[in-house]
């Protein structure tokens, strides 16, 4: 045997701190990096013990995974809404670059290739996505 099988993480509470963690998540990434912030700061930012993040992440790898997806989905939600294709695409061209195997990225720039007109380009993004 190769061990126990990981559990299943729960969903979300619908009172969830999520969107909260994941704003000072992000403003503490940025203000001391990824090596400087621990799971504690990011915790305590939020007014939770050190482990409960472990309720809604498995590691801090994977926090900073969620803090890029949630940046780059407000990214195109912001710039879609204002209808501006071309910033929309500009800003999300580049955090494709940044993360090239990021699905979210290529999700949300085939998004914004679609509501610009550009079904051809948009395709590529979506299967980029996969």
């Amino acid at each position: 045997m190769s061990g126990a099988a990981k559990p299943q993480r729960r969903q979300p509470r619908a009172d969830s701190r999520l969107p909260r963690i994941l704003d000072r998540a992000a403003g503490l990434l940025r203000d001391k990096g990824f090596h400087g912030t621990s799971m504690r700061d990011i915790a305590g930012s939020v007014g939770m013990l050190p482990g409960s993040l472990y309720c809604h992440f498995d590691s801090k790898e994977d926090l900073l995974v969620a803090v890029y997806a949630e940046g780059v989905r407000r990214l195109g939600e912001a710039a879609l809404k204002k209808r501006d294709y071309t910033e929309a695409i500009r800003q999300l061209r580049l955090a494709v670059y940044y993360a090239p195997k990021s699905p979210q990225a290529h999700n949300a720039l085939g998004t914004a290739y679609l509501e610009s007109g550009q079904s051809d380009r948009a395709v590529i993004e979506f299967r980029r996505a996969i």
